[in-house]
């Protein structure tokens, strides 16, 4: 009866896309449906049932204090082996549970005692089944997306799944205030939050059992030789292991550090700001589309660079945000508030970005073969544990502070008169961000004692980020400062010594470059098009390419040696005036990647082949610049791209862009081995 259910001994590639496809939608449809039943939205929902802070607090909890039941989790999945049966029915019985809670105020007077409890008690029973979801997944997802792409493919699933969260949860916010208007009761009220909930339900929650059945399993890898470990014995070694100690360590510190203040994000809007639920959940939104903006851009880091320092940098720029929550009142709703507001969103954004595609990425990468559901568990676990005492101490801490404050006052005296300015105002909730930001910071150093193999330095991924900036800025060399200008913000942010701040500084500067540089492409292939309407050189050039790539692969000679002296033919015969030249140069880089396509020549070699060899021809050609040659065969590269898989199209685009930003220049013959001579 439940075939679709068992492992397989292997997994095709036919079977791998699609159940790669699958994944994608899953997590999709699954965090659409968290978009409402999680969140700012469930915050609002428990304040319409009557919710305290502790409440809230414990609300935010719930789903992390029972996570120890990954303990019992691993021993089911060690026993049964058979992760996709185990996640399947725990996923069914997990969302099904919502509806229930959907109908509270329809079956309970609201705001009061018992519907909140009751409230309490399915996020309870929910939370219960969860962790007999998450082991097996983990360990799951671990052996079916391919090691080496799993930051760019994890960063893609988010993208799409973040987008869809973004708008059911603008959607029902929009929903639910439109309702209240309409409502005649305060049981009426919270009404307006159970509809989206139910409708969530029985739409994406019946959605994700589908795409989770539709997924392939293989069968567990064998059991390490060796007598067999007790659980007791299975679970402390992960914390035994000399590097993955102190990930855990730090996944269940800085977890605890944020959550103390992360929860109480809405109720601080709601509350103290005075902002109606729609425009809460429209801030959500605008964190969300930076998130969504800035996934690409990690999950290629982390491919590059390693998860290690992109999470410390994500982790350390989320602290400032906390901070930042501090100056959105002084005391109260002032002028800059919706604006600093807005700001912190983005930086949030980006910041649970980078959080994301490197939680579970450095988990995995450091997991040993055989014992991974052991490893995962213990680093999904820690985070559950952090996230499971935050809310709890952070809702304590807002009620103890909510009648406290501490102020510094500038005054001016004049006679009897007296000029006050409040530059920096604590009180209530404002305590609770600054613990936060301050813990936050003592759990940096703990990251530093993680091993991971191929991690660079931090200062190397602020260097990545700056990188399109400075780019950018080369093209108006000549202008004197232009390159200092660029730099003051970083080196300044890097004095001040204010955690995260270089990271603010990085991730604005990089965001600000490729939106800039994308306009300029957009407006340049806009201008190509059109003057190559019709254009024949550039056609005969691409022709022409592909059969002399084919011909020398039909033969078996070296394939990098092949393309530039292709190219450089081409260029030299073609070449008869500098439009054709130029034309030539982008069919030849367009030519180069169909034909890397249809004989399995690495793209990424082949790539930079063609920019070497145009950048040398240019000495043969009327009025060319070795800049536009690049430039040239550079827009072919990428335009051509789309042709390949998504992981080799990126690594063009890469090449091209870094050719282009540095004049024409690759990342060094030398790995290739020296440039033959005509």
């Amino acid at each position: 009866m439940f075939a679709f259910l068992q492992p397989k001994l292997t997994i095709s590639e036919d079977d791998l896309r699609a159940g790669l496809r699958a994944l994608t939608m899953q997590g999709t449809v699954m965090m659409g449906f968290d978009a409402i039943t999680t969140g700012g939205f469930m915050a609002a929902y428990a304040l319409s049932l009557g919710a305290s802070n502790a409440q809230i607090g414990i609300l935010a909890a719930l789903p992390f204090m029972l996570q120890p039941l990954q303990i019992p989790a691993i021993a089911v999945v060690e026993r049964f082996r058979k992760r996709k049966q185990i996640s399947f029915f725990t996923i069914v019985l997990a969302n099904a549970v919502w509806l229930p809670a959907a109908l509270i105020p329809f079956l309970i007077d609201a705001p009061g005692t018992l519907a909140i409890t009751m409230l309490l008690v399915f996020v309870a029973i929910r939370s219960a089944v969860t962790p007999f979801f998450n082991v097996p997944w983990m360990s799951w997802m671990k052996d079916l997306v391919p090691s080496q792409q799993r930051g760019s493919f994890f960063a893609k699933r988010l993208q799409y799944a973040t987008a869809l969260g973004m708008a059911l949860g603008l959607g029902g916010a929009v929903f639910a205030d439109i309702w209240k208007e309409q409502a005649s009761s305060p049981s009426a009220i919270a009404q307006g939050f159970a509809y989206p909930i139910l409708a969530a339900t029985l739409t994406l929650g019946v959605a994700g059992w589908y795409f989770v059945a539709r997924l392939p399993e293989s069968t567990m890898p064998a059991r390490p030789d060796g007598p067999k470990q007790s659980l007791i014995s299975t679970v402390m070694e992960p914390v035994r292991d000399p590097s993955y100690k102190y990930l855990i360590r730090f996944k269940f510190l800085s977890t605890f550090a944020m959550q103390l203040a992360i929860p109480f994000f809405a109720v601080y809007m709601i509350q103290v700001i005075g902002l109606p639920v729609t425009v809460v959940m429209g801030f959500t939104a605008l964190s969300q589309l930076a998130n969504i903006g800035f996934l690409g851009a990690w999950g290629r880091m982390v491919d590059r660079f390693g998860a290690k320092p992109i999470l410390s940098a994500s982790v350390s720029l989320y602290l400032l945000v906390i901070l930042g929550w501090s100056f959105t009142t002084l005391p109260e709703r002032h002028m800059m508030t919706l604006p600093i507001l807005g700001v912190l969103h983005i930086l949030a954004g980006i910041a649970t970005a980078g959080m994301n595609v490197t939680q579970g990425t450095i988990a995995m990468k450091l997991a040993p073969e055989g014992k991974s559901t052991a490893y995962l568990a213990a680093s999904s676990l820690s985070i559950s544990l952090g996230a499971a005492i935050g809310p709890l101490v952070g809702g304590v801490f807002a009620d103890f502070f909510q009648e406290r404050s501490f102020r510094v006052a500038l005054e001016f005296i004049h006679g009897v008169d007296v000029t006050s300015f409040t530059p920096f105002y604590l009180t209530g909730f404002d305590f609770l961000f600054a613990i936060s930001f301050v813990f936050g910071l003592l759990t940096l150093g703990v990251l530093t004692l993680v091993r991971e193999e191929g991690e660079v330095t931090h200062e190397e991924v602020m260097a990545e980020l700056m990188g399109p900036m400075r780019g950018m800025t080369r093209t108006m060399s000549s202008v004197p400062g232009v390159s200092s200008l660029v730099n003051l913000p970083l080196d300044t942010a890097r004095r001040t010594s204010v955690p995260g701040l270089d990271v603010a500084v990085g991730v604005t500067a990089y965001q600000v470059a490729e939106a800039a540089r994308a306009a300029a492409h957009a407006a340049e292939s806009i201008a190509r098009g059109a003057r190559r309407a019709g254009a024949e050189t550039e056609t005969m050039a691409r022709n022409m390419l592909i059969a002399s790539i084919h011909s020398a692969n039909a033969v078996e000679e070296d394939s990098r040696r092949v393309v530039r002296s292709s190219v450089r033919t081409l260029m030299r015969t073609l070449g008869i005036s500098k439009r054709s030249a130029l034309d030539a140069a982008y069919g030849a880089g367009y030519g180069v990647m169909e034909a890397a396509e249809a004989t399995g020549i690495d793209p990424e070699t082949a790539a930079r082949q063609a920019i070497d060899a145009a950048r040398d021809s240019v000495q043969h050609l009327p009025g060319v610049t070795p800049e536009e040659a690049v430039s040239e065969v550079s827009h072919g590269l990428i335009d051509a791209a789309g042709v390949l898989p998504d992981e080799d199209a990126a690594s063009v685009r890469r090449v091209a862009e870094e050719a282009m930003n540095h004049n024409g220049e690759t990342t060094g013959p030398d790995e290739f081995g020296p440039r033959d001579q005509d």
